[in-house]
């Protein structure tokens, strides 16, 4: 945007600077992609941790026994996890280059699958039933 000698906004040469300036919008699409890429599996491990909450809770039932506090919460740190650790890498990851926020995204992923394997191997050492 220009101003003119009169202190006045010369609205043609703002309209000019607007069109010199492309949005990038090739970008913008393979940030959606990626970020949809990656969110498919981190759905994937809310959906397995869902799944466990429900096997947990059965079995339980049939057990006649009962799930301790820090079954439950195990249970429910594995479904919130993926979705905190998702949001946190996409927010950190953004004005960053396509590479970056692709690691980023990688390195959450990750950090999701430790947590996952570690609560399924406690669920397997039998340690939710008292």
């Amino acid at each position: 945007m220009s101003v003119n000698e009169n202190n006045n906004v010369d609205i043609e040469q703002a309209e000019a600077d607007e069109i010199l300036v492309p949005p990038a919008p090739r970008r913008r699409v393979s940030v959606w992609l990626m970020t949809g890429f990656f969110a498919i599996f981190f759905a994937f491990a809310v959906f397995a941790a869902l799944g466990n909450l429900i096997g947990v809770t059965q079995i339980a039932g049939e057990l006649e026994a009962s799930i301790p506090f820090s079954g439950w919460l195990l249970l429910i740190l594995g479904i919130a996890l993926p979705v905190v650790v998702f949001v946190l890498a996409v927010w950190l990851g953004r004005k960053r280059s396509l590479t970056l926020r692709a690691l980023i995204l990688l390195a959450g992923l990750g950090l999701v699958a430790v947590a996952m394997l570690d609560i399924q191997q406690s669920i397997r050492l039998g340690s939710f039933f008292v």
